[in-house]
């Protein structure tokens, strides 16, 4: 009898340590089951974000130009390369203390070139102005006292040339003193193309276009022509322009009105505020007879929510 309920007894353990070790392979399953399924949804995810693909107003053009070139807001005190009666050591000491950029014109406004270049040597067609510096010794100076250079060039193309094919190639040579001028350390140039209207929008693109194949991270601005603001098709064709330049700017420097300039210039700006801001574009202003009259302008513009402005070296 005794040794009956000892089998007995030894059954039931046997029983209940088969369903103890059921029971733990059926949770140890279920635990390995879930942990492969949570790896395996995550290496899902990533495999889905490595290779989406992005929706048809995915712009990767913009998204490679941000991550390539960001353009900085400047408050730029107009310093001349050149001028008659001052050395250009004065003249960088006499900019205003409390300034971290100054603006300087690479040419005139009729192409004579305001530094010594090695591109003009090469081309006839360049001219270069009497006592003028290697672009690379201005640089050094003003960076010397940890000041940002913004530059401004004047292409006198489409004032002074009716042939497409031979203003194809003076293009492609203010192209070369852009990136020469890059290439020196300018921190970047605004293109002033007077002259240009609603027609010579796609070579002004093509333009910026070159110099980025060029120089990829060369900071390219355009000083919008007046004559495009005033097209019938205005908006598609500056929208088209912010795609292919770093920035645009909007000149105030000759605006006029029935009041003082300053009401004139307020005006203009007042009239155009909400591109000029949508587009982060830099306003242009006058060279002023000091400082302080440069100040009160910059005043009015900020006053308008522009942060980004520079001041004309030549009238």
């Amino acid at each position: 009898m005794n040794r009956g309920r000892y089998k007995y007894k030894r059954r039931n353990r046997q029983k209940k340590r088969v369903k103890i070790i059921v029971l733990i392979s059926v949770i140890s399953a279920l635990i390995l089951f879930i942990i492969f399924l949570a790896v395996g949804l995550s290496l899902s995810e990533k495999t889905k974000k490595d290779y989406e693909i992005p929706g048809d107003d995915f712009d990767y053009r913009e998204t490679e130009k941000e991550k390539a070139r960001e353009v900085k807001d400047v408050q730029a005190y107009p310093l001349p390369l050149l001028e008659d009666g001052t050395n250009f050591s004065s003249r960088l000491d006499g900019i205003k203390e409390d300034a971290n950029d100054v603006c300087v014109s690479l040419n005139k406004p009729d192409g004579t070139l305001l530094y010594s270049s090695n591109i003009a040597s090469s081309f006839t067609y360049l001219s270069v102005a009497p006592n003028a510096k290697n672009i690379s010794s201005y640089v050094e100076d003003i960076e010397s006292d940890d000041l940002y250079t913004t530059a401004i060039l004047y292409i006198p193309t489409f004032t002074e040339t009716k042939d497409d094919l031979k203003a194809d190639v003076e293009l492609a040579i203010w192209g070369s003193v852009i990136c020469e001028a890059i290439r020196a350390g300018i921190g970047d140039v605004l293109i002033i193309a007077n002259g240009a209207d609603e027609e010579d929008v796609k070579k002004l693109s093509a333009l910026a276009e070159r110099i980025h194949i060029t120089e990829e991270k060369a900071l390219i601005g355009l000083c919008i022509p007046d004559s495009v603001f005033e097209a019938e098709k205005s908006v598609s064709l500056i929208d088209g322009l912010a795609s292919t330049f770093d920035y645009l700017a909007f000149d105030v420097s000759n605006a006029d009105g029935d009041g003082a300039f300053i009401e004139n210039m307020e005006a203009a700006i007042a009239e155009k505020q909400l591109q000029l801001i949508y587009y982060k574009m830099r306003v242009v202003l006058p060279r002023c007879a000091s400082t302080e009259e440069l100040d009160k302008l910059a005043q009015v513009v900020t006053k308008l929510s522009i942060t980004s402005w520079q001041a004309l070296t030549v009238n």
